[in-house]
């Protein structure tokens, strides 16, 4: 998995965590995952690594996101992220 994708699943569920059946909380957590305040603990800067940030959540892939929180509510998701195979960021 991507720098990115990794990061994206992390802070959403640094939010959620026991709430990821609150369709409103999982959509505010998506939508300020790319914050760049949070993305200064990853291996990227975070200008470089918020623009990509935000080019997977393009084009309905926040949807995405949004799903896999809302329908897997016991999924260990960070989990599943960290063991992605290491993409690279770009």
């Amino acid at each position: 998995m991507c720098n990115a994708c990794e990061a994206i699943i992390v802070e959403v569920d640094r939010v959620v965590k026991k709430w990821r059946t609150d369709e409103a909380r999982v959509i505010d957590a998506v939508a300020t995952a790319c914050a760049v305040e949070k993305l200064r603990i990853y291996d990227y800067p975070p200008p470089k690594m918020m623009k990509a940030c935000r080019d997977v959540l393009d084009d309905g892939r926040d949807e995405l996101v949004e799903r896999a929180f809302l329908e897997n509510p016991n999924a260990e998701l960070v989990d599943i992220a960290r063991k992605g195979g290491g993409r690279q960021l770009v």
